[in-house]
C-alpha cells in the first residue's frame, strides 16, 4: 500500500479506535432514550408527526431505524454508526487541509484534533453524521484539485 493511502487508512482506523471507546458509556435517557424509542417506533411501522410526536426532523430516527433492521436494535449499535462518522471526518479534514496544500504533518494534525474532538459527544445527537456527510459534500466540491502524497 502506498503512503498516499496508507496516511487516511490508519488516520481511520486511528480514529474509529479513539471513538469506539466511548461505545459502552452510559446511556442519556434524554437524547439517547428519545432516539431509541423513536427509532424502535419507525422500525415497528410508526412515522414521526403522524403516530407519535417528535420535535425534530426525521433523518435521526430514520438512520436509527435502518440501523436497527441492519443489526440488533441498541444503543451500541447506532454508537458504531458514530463511531464511524467521526472516523470519517477525521479523514475528510486531513484530505481537505491536505488539498489546500498544507504539509502532511499538519494535514495529520488536523485529522488527529478532529478525531478526538469528535470523540468527546456521548449523546444521539446527530452532529456527528450530518458533519460527515457536510465535509463529504465539501471534499465532492473540491474534487478536481489533487491531493498530494502524504
Amino acid at each position: 500500500m502506498s503512503a498516499r493511502r496508507a496516511v487516511p487508512a490508519l488516520l481511520f482506523l486511528g480514529a474509529l479506535l479513539v471513538s469506539a471507546i466511548t461505545l459502552r458509556r452510559t446511556l442519556d435517557p434524554f437524547d439517547e432514550g428519545l432516539l431509541l424509542q423513536a427509532a424502535s417506533r419507525i422500525a415497528a411501522g410508526e412515522w414521526p408527526y403522524a403516530d407519535f410526536g417528535w420535535a425534530y426532523g426525521p433523518g435521526h430516527p430514520l438512520a436509527g431505524a435502518l440501523v436497527f433492521e441492519l443489526a440488533e436494535p441498541t444503543v451500541v449499535a447506532w454508537r458504531v454508526v458514530r463511531a464511524v462518522a467521526d472516523a470519517s471526518v477525521a479523514v475528510l479534514v486531513w484530505w481537505l487541509v491536505r488539498a489546500q496544500g498544507a504539509s502532511g504533518r499538519w494535514a495529520l494534525a488536523a485529522g488527529a484534533a478532529a478525531a478526538l474532538t469528535m470523540a468527546q459527544p456521548t449523546t444521539a445527537n446527530p452532529f456527528a453524521v450530518a458533519f460527515a456527510l457536510s465535509l463529504g459534500a465539501l471534499a465532492c466540491a473540491a474534487r478536481g484539485r489533487t491531493v498530494p502524497a502524504a
